[in-house]
C-alpha cells in the first residue's frame, strides 16, 4: 500500500418525525385492597378432622387437624371462636379428605375476595353437613383422583378466602 485515504461525500439525512407530546398525567390506578392475613397449615399425609366456628353471617373460624405418618399435628386455628361455639368433622380410620370443596360466600365490593358463608366437605365415604347458611354466591372446587393433604387461606375475624393442597390417590 502505497497511501492511505478517505473519500468524504455529503449525506443527506432526512429530518426526523415530529415527537408526539407526552401524555398527561394520570391518576394511579386503584389499588385492590387485600382482605384478610394469609395463612398457611403446610402439607401432610391426610385430614382427620376439621373445627368449623360459625357466627350469624358465616364461616369465622377453621382449625384443622392432620396426620403425618403414625401420629397426627394440630394445626393453628384461623379466624375467630365466637359464642356459637365450633362445630366438628371427624374422620373414621380409612377415611380421607376428597379434592372437593363447596360451600357459598358472599363476594365483597370492589375486591377479589369474599366471606365465606358456608363449607362442605366430602370424603371417600361421605359427606358433611353443609356448615353455615345456604345463601350467597355457590362455589365448588374439586381435583379429581386427589385427596387433601392441607389447607391455606385469609382470615381475620372470619375466613375470606380458603384454598388446600392435594395428592395425587391411586385407585385400587
Amino acid at each position: 500500500i502505497d497511501a492511505l485515504g478517505a473519500y468524504f461525500a455529503p449525506v443527506y439525512v432526512p429530518a426526523p418525525d415530529p415527537v408526539a407530546p407526552a401524555p398527561a398525567p394520570t391518576a394511579p390506578a386503584p389499588v385492590t385492597p387485600v382482605i384478610g392475613d394469609p395463612w398457611s397449615d403446610d402439607t401432610y399425609d391426610g385430614v382427620k378432622k376439621i373445627q368449623i366456628g360459625l357466627y350469624d353471617e358465616g364461616v369465622s373460624f377453621l382449625k384443622f387437624e392432620y396426620i403425618k405418618g403414625n401420629g397426627l399435628v394440630s394445626g393453628d386455628g384461623h379466624g375467630k371462636i365466637t359464642s356459637l361455639g365450633v362445630e366438628e368433622f371427624v374422620l373414621e380410620d380409612g377415611e380421607y379428605l376428597m379434592a372437593s370443596l363447596g360451600g357459598y360466600y358472599k363476594p365483597i365490593p370492589n375486591t377479589p375476595f369474599g366471606k365465606i358463608v358456608s363449607l362442605r366437605f366430602k370424603t371417600n365415604k361421605r359427606e358433611s353437613p353443609l356448615y353455615g347458611k345456604e345463601s350467597g354466591e355457590k362455589f365448588s372446587l374439586e381435583q379429581k383422583d386427589q385427596k387433601i393433604t392441607g389447607f391455606h387461606g385469609r382470615a381475620t375475624d372470619v375466613i375470606y378466602d380458603l384454598m388446600f393442597s392435594c395428592r395425587h390417590i391411586s385407585i385400587r
